[in-house]
């Protein structure tokens, strides 16, 4: 069995009927070699798979998803609508799955 992601992870066909009309985000942590902990936000076009901005910040705050996400608009216009941030190891912004209560 191959390792390439294309082939772990299913292919869902696009939501959007055309370009701009659907954005997704998404919200990856992950350790860099030097054991910092970083998070990655990335924003993609749901109709042409096309990966607007994808950028890595120490926290990803929502203060950064506001500015990743004007930035991304200013360089390809404003999408009709957007899919949230989806993570794999809790809800994004909520304190009991970030780490930030106990």
């Amino acid at each position: 069995m191959s390792s390439s992601a294309t082939e772990r992870m299913p292919r869902h066909p696009p939501l959007a009927d055309q370009p701009n009309e659907l954005w997704q985000s998404d919200l990856t942590r992950i350790t860099l070699a030097d054991g910092t902990d970083s998070e990655v936000i990335g924003w993609i076009d749901d109709h042409s798979r096309y990966m607007l901005h994808l950028i890595a910040h120490l926290r990803v705050t929502g203060r950064v998803v506001t500015d990743t996400f004007n930035e991304t608009a200013t360089q390809h216009g404003y999408p009709t609508a957007t899919l949230g941030i989806t993570q794999k190891n809790g809800k994004p912004f909520k304190p009991t799955t970030q780490r930030k209560k106990g």
